[in-house]
């Protein structure tokens, strides 16, 4: 076996991998946490929340077109590793922002009232606030940092070679499995290494304090520095409108073009919404059977996140491609394999933070198991079951890495034919495909939004 893959080249590639990813989880914490201290402050955030909400699962390609329409509007030249950061961190932004906005809502408003008689707002805030949700950040940039290294979509969009990317260079030039699993053997192990110790810090972090505050503790006694945060914090809250806003822009110029392409590739998109759903049902109900194991299982499943994408589609082909009844279900598999283990996370933590008072109760008062499973145990289940699917579909239709290995020839998914599209430049037909794209996610996660909070809702009425 030739080892000479074990090179100085690959150890710079995957430094300079490493480096950027890093550094675009370190811009997206900074930045979340400028929006979630404006949120914070805000006595009514709620459509602030909601734009990041919705920008939550944008594909990363809508802010890689709206950072070359801007370069291309102002005449702009960047470096390309700098423009990498900054769609990295665009991308996770939203998530950065309301994971931390909910962290300082935890902190117990009696603790902040003590610290503000005895120190000044600013030392309050960065004491007792931040430093309370220090290892929430360690968190967003540990999850981050891995999501990043894995990715290769962005750096190819710019340009630049990426460890992910080499891999799949690497199997396209020789088609040798065993070279491609060992070459991917460095991400592999730090990416399982990492969500092994994620997995154990959301165990500490990931819980209901009902004591928590309801924001606006600072009031009008802020100081410029603050009061300077803020205003930061409110522009960062609208960076994802920017995107939106930039993916429209030639609708107004060349909308024939733009019209086209959308019309042209609804075919495409009826098929990602297919093959999406499907791995939607399908990976929510595997999730469920890890859930039934507790967390023994989830390692296990951790092994699937932490694989990059092009080796999913890599092992998928080399075991499954001689069974030709499966070409056509093999990008389904490929979805589910790489997006199931976040459900089987969401879904464990969602059980610890179960009443299980309540629910030896009704196991207890219910004539039969099965009125207990539809009664009591499905309608409780439900939220996180919908936030599961709803984050394997959103996933889903912005994947790339498998799919484009295993996608059956005379089928496209909307997301490749955009990041195919995107390597011939930002026009029209560009741009049309962004906001399809970008439409499609924001009425999906804004409908399945609308139908948590009805049945988080629900679950209140019936318990009160």
């Amino acid at each position: 076996m030739d080892f000479s893959f074990w090179d100085e080249r690959r150890l710079v590639l995957f430094s300079r991998s490493l480096t950027l990813a890093l550094l675009g989880a370190a811009l997206a914490l900074i930045l979340g946490l400028l929006a979630a201290y404006f949120l914070w402050n805000r006595k009514r955030p709620v459509w602030f929340s909601a734009v990041l909400i919705l920008a939550l699962p944008l594909s990363p390609m809508m802010y890689v077109y709206s950072l070359e329409y801007i370069y291309g509007l102002f005449n702009l030249k960047t470096a390309p590793q700098l423009s990498i950061i900054i769609s990295y961190s665009l991308q996770l932004l939203p998530l950065n922002a309301l994971a931390i906005y909910n962290g300082f809502l935890s902190v117990s408003s009696t603790e902040i009232d003590a610290a503000r008689v005895l120190r000044s707002d600013y030392a309050c805030l960065f004491q007792v606030i931040i430093r309370r949700n220090l290892p929430l950040m360690l968190i967003l940039v540990l999850f981050s940092t891995v999501m990043n290294l894995l990715d290769y979509s962005i750096p190819a969009l710019f340009g630049v070679s990426v460890y992910s990317l080499d891999i799949f260079a690497v199997f396209s030039a020789t088609g040798d499995v065993l070279r491609v699993a060992l070459q991917s053997l460095p991400v592999f192990i730090l990416s399982l290494s990492t969500f092994i110790v994620l997995l154990i810090l959301l165990r500490s972090v990931w819980s209901v304090n009902p004591q928590g505050n309801t924001g606006r503790c600072f009031g009008q006694s802020k100081n410029i520095a603050l009061t300077i945060s803020e205003a930061f914090g409110c522009i960062v809250c609208l960076l994802p409108l920017l995107a939106v806003l930039s993916a429209l822009a030639p609708l107004l110029i060349n909308s024939q073009v733009f019209l086209t392409a959308v019309s042209t590739s609804l075919g495409d998109l009826s098929y990602s919404l297919r093959i999406s759903a499907l791995a939607a049902i399908f990976g929510t109900a595997l999730a469920v059977g890890f859930r039934a194991f507790g967390g023994a299982l989830l390692p296990f499943a951790l092994l699937f996140a932490a694989m990059p994408p092009a080796l999913v589609g890599i092992l998928l082909l080399y075991t499954l491609s001689s069974f030709r009844v499966l070409d056509s279900i093999m990008p389904v598999i490929a979805l589910i394999l790489r997006f199931f283990p976040f459900a089987a996370v969401l879904l464990y933590m969602a059980k610890r933070l179960e009443n299980k008072d309540e629910n030896r109760a009704a196991l207890l008062f219910a004539r039969t198991k099965t009125v207990w499973l539809f009664r009591y145990k499905l309608p409780v289940m439900l939220p996180s079951l919908l936030i599961s699917a709803t984050i394997i579909f959103v996933l889903s239709l912005g994947e790339i890495g498998a799919t484009l290995l295993v996608i059956p020839p005379g089928s496209n998914t909307l997301t490749i034919k955009l990041y195919n599209y995107m390597h011939y430049g930002s026009g029209a037909s560009v741009s049309g495909l962004a906001s399809l794209l970008g439409v499609t996610v924001a009425l999906i996660t804004a409908a399945a939004w609308g139908l948590w909070r009805y049945l988080k809702r629900s679950q209140r009425e019936i318990y009160d």
